[in-house]
């Protein structure tokens, strides 16, 4: 029987505060709790997904991949954000503490994709559909 749904990101974090200030501001994340420590957690929103802020120096072997790091077989993570006006969302990204890495671009495959690191160099992938394409989700 497969699972559910995902329903949470953690990421471990130089500084809780100013991370989930750039996801908030960026990308529009509601702040849902933490536990009474600014920079040592906090959970937000994103449409149907959690991000988990954690201070890097808890970060649990068990759940973090890249602690210690080479641990992981992997590359990283990516981010994988649907988004509309995402030359404005560039700006609110830049703004925020992070860097577009790559600007909006027409894909061969019909979206429109910009490519941006949060302040800790998460990468985030934000796509729109191309007018009169009908992508929902993938």
């Amino acid at each position: 029987m497969p699972v559910s749904r995902l329903t949470a990101v953690i990421l471990y974090v130089a500084h809780v505060a100013a991370s989930a200030a750039f996801y908030r501001d960026s990308l529009g994340a509601a702040p849902l709790f933490d536990y009474g420590e600014a920079d040592a957690f906090q959970a937000l929103r994103l449409g149907d997904i959690e991000i988990h802020l954690h201070a890097a120096p808890a970060a649990d072997d068990q759940l973090a991949s890249t602690w210690p790091a080479g641990a992981a077989g992997g590359v990283g993570v990516a981010l994988h954000i649907h988004a509309s006006d995402l030359a404005r969302r560039g700006q609110l990204i830049q703004r925020a503490g992070g860097r577009v890495l790559q600007e909006a671009s027409l894909q061969p495959w019909g979206t429109i994709e910009l490519i941006a690191a949060d302040p800790d160099g998460y990468r985030l992938l934000l796509w729109e559909g191309q007018k009169g394409l009908d992508i929902q989700t993938w």
